[in-house]
């Protein structure tokens, strides 16, 4: 267990580790963020020993840092970091050199998610207070597109994700909805092309403007939706009920392109119990291939679950704990095989 150091909240709000291509990799390098600081590490798999690489420390003593994810630098070919926070402004930032490269203003609001594009890891997507989307190109530094507005979210956008083949943003907040936004339209494709080559000196970039999801519901749950991932064509997704639910837009025989933006209707496939994980900002954790789920609770637990089974039957959870690990746990990272599981609390831990 490694404890950071931490002047004001002790909260170490996430942990992302960093996914080569490698299946079963000797060394996993991970980061985590809390505070108005980023530390990076590297686990040593054969041993269980722990390494600190280095601290980002942000100049700004009221950071306050909720997030982080991983990318690949377009320039350098190396692990490059995102983080964002309290202050609205999202930093990308080398592991190997603590220094930001460039910062992504545009957000009135607080950072509360950020995921890169599975096949475009120049594109990333940020979930803010100010109760919208964003879609950014890190390398030009542009803003693609904003997905808010007159049916969008009307409270903060606590978690937000990508599908895996790049087509739909899924996101959820405050105000109980979960929306699904199309990333595939032929003005965002354009905006995305146009993003590649802009050239900041003579104008501003045309950001596409996105009033309208492609579905919107807020029947799957009754209290803040804090966390949602794609699972293929499915959905997982969190609120304070103890519980994580398993479903789809449409009925059990509809596919998401053909959906209305009318239709309403959803169909709930699973539903797995997770007890003292209660409150808002605990985000579960699912692993690349989508074989295991886990999630923290109130009282440091971790439940953990395989999702490869083919009957829903057996998805039986087991529980970890140790004796050490007392506070809430806030976030749950899963290297890419699912094997290694890392947490982050509330207690800088």
């Amino acid at each position: 267990m490694i404890k950071e150091e931490h002047e004001d909240d002790p909260n170490v709000y996430d942990v992302k580790i960093y996914r080569p291509n490698e299946e079963c990799p000797n060394n996993i390098l991970f980061a985590s963020v809390g505070s108005n600081q980023c530390s990076f590490y590297e686990y040593t798999v054969a041993t269980g020993e722990v390494e600190s690489i280095d601290i980002y420390l942000d100049a700004d003593p009221q950071e306050n840092f909720f997030v982080c994810a991983w990318t690949i630098d377009p320039d350098r070919l190396e692990p490059l970091l995102a983080i964002g926070g309290l202050k609205g402004i999202i930093r990308t930032i080398s592991p190997f050199k603590s220094q930001f490269k460039n910062a992504l203003i545009g957000h009135g609001a607080s950072i509360n998610d950020l995921k890169f594009h599975p096949k475009k890891n120049f594109i990333l997507l940020s979930a803010s207070k100010d109760h919208t989307l964003r879609l950014w190109n890190i390398a030009s530094t542009v803003c693609i597109g904003i997905f808010g507005g007159a049916e969008g979210h009307t409270d903060q956008v606590l978690s937000a994700d990508i599908d895996l083949k790049g087509r739909y943003i899924i996101s959820c907040g405050i105000d109980h909805f979960i929306k699904i936004w199309n990333i595939q339209t032929p003005k965002l494709k354009n905006a995305i092309d146009t993003s590649e080559e802009y050239d900041n000196t003579y104008k501003s970039f045309p950001t596409v403007s996105v009033n309208f999801p492609d579905f919107s519901t807020r029947d799957i749950h009754t209290n803040y939706v804090d966390c949602v991932r794609w699972f293929g064509n499915l959905i997982l997704s969190k609120s304070c009920e103890n519980c994580i639910i398993e479903w789809k837009p449409g009925l059990i025989d509809e596919n998401l392109e053909s959906l209305s933006r009318t239709n309403k209707n959803v169909f709930i496939l699973n539903q797995f119990e997770a007890k003292e994980c209660d409150i808002w900002f605990v985000r579960f954790g699912v692993d690349f291939s989508h074989r295991v789920m886990a999630v923290g609770t109130t009282n440091g637990k971790v439940y953990v679950w395989k999702l490869d089974s083919q009957n829903s039957n057996d998805f039986n959870r087991i529980t970890l704990t140790n004796p050490k690990s007392k506070g809430i746990i806030r976030s749950v990272a899963l290297s890419l095989n699912g094997n290694d599981l890392i947490t982050s609390n509330n207690l800088a831990q």
